[in-house]
């Protein structure tokens, strides 16, 4: 539960110069009070307006009550992201949907967040520390989280939760694997650098950035020459990540694999061998881990 901040209507004027300075911290062109059509026709502003090619931010800052008027005004100058931040909120309501389209309700302290998330800001990029950026103060519940579920508010606390299906299956696939290939040298001159030298392989670079970020797994290089490439292990934390992500999967799939296993059990056992004869060489070797 996240204590709130109490602003007045006085904080308007601060709060629109820290939304503008929030917006150029992200390489936005950023201006208070931009000429906008409004709904009862004809022209008046918008209280922040950004723009960094054909990405255009809209923000309107209100002190309380109403705020579709607000939202229909977004909506009609055709921002491709829309925010009202609500100074006093009398209910909680995080979006309204005019015509369609998705206009985020926040409180000022969350407005960086959500703008990270709709701009999918990876994780190595600094957040904005100046003005009213501040972290929110979070009353801590007595409950016991799995590991899992201490993954999914990790990625919500620095505003990724999109990236939840994303991180979890690049997960499996490195618990899987033991040792997964992330990046190969496609370019080698020994004598200079050249940009490009690596290309990336099997997981997306910010999906990596966020294994790392979360400390999930360790990585290598390994090679030379043009063989040199960088493989990814999963640490503890990982392995017990991993093994909740698989075991979360089988229990989802359990009919499924049950109806698999009565039906063609034979050869599924001759295809999980052959699955495994390259990393375990002979059948002594051969084994199937509950860990």
């Amino acid at each position: 539960m996240t204590a709130m901040t109490k602003w007045a209507i006085s904080d308007h004027d601060l709060i629109q110069k820290d939304v503008v300075q929030i917006l150029r911290f992200y390489g936005f062109t950023a201006q208070e009070e931009a000429p906008a059509r409004i709904p009862e026709g004809g022209y008046g502003r918008t209280d922040v307006v950004g723009r960094k090619g054909h990405i255009t931010i809209g923000v309107e800052i209100v002190d309380s009550g109403d705020v579709a008027r607000d939202a229909k005004k977004l909506v009609m100058n055709g921002y491709t992201y829309k925010y009202i931040i609500v100074l006093r909120p009398s209910k909680h309501v995080d979006k309204i949907l005019v015509d369609g389209e998705i206009v985020k309700v926040l409180d000022p302290t969350s407005f960086e967040h959500e703008l990270r998330r709709d701009l999918r800001i990876p994780p190595t990029h600094p957040y904005f520390r100046g003005g009213l950026q501040q972290e929110p103060e979070v009353e801590i519940e007595n409950i016991t989280s799995s590991i899992l579920q201490e993954i999914r508010d990790e990625l919500y606390d620095i505003g990724l939760e999109m990236y939840e299906k994303d991180v979890f299956d690049a997960l499996r696939i490195v618990y899987i694997s033991g040792n997964l290939e992330v990046e190969r040298r496609v370019g080698y001159n020994p004598a200079k650098k050249i940009p490009g030298e690596y290309r990336p392989k099997n997981i997306p670079p910010e999906v990596l950035a966020i294994l790392e970020k979360l400390q999930l797994v360790d990585a290598q290089r390994v090679g030379t020459g043009y063989s040199r490439k960088l493989v990814l292990f999963p640490n503890e934390r990982g392995r017990e990540a991993g093994h909740a992500i698989v075991t979360e999967t089988i229990s989802k799939y359990q009919d499924e694999l049950s109806r698999l296993i009565q039906n063609y059990g034979p050869q599924i056992w001759i295809v999980l061998m052959g699955s495994l004869s390259t990393r375990y060489p002979s059948q002594d070797d051969l084994y199937i881990s509950t860990r």
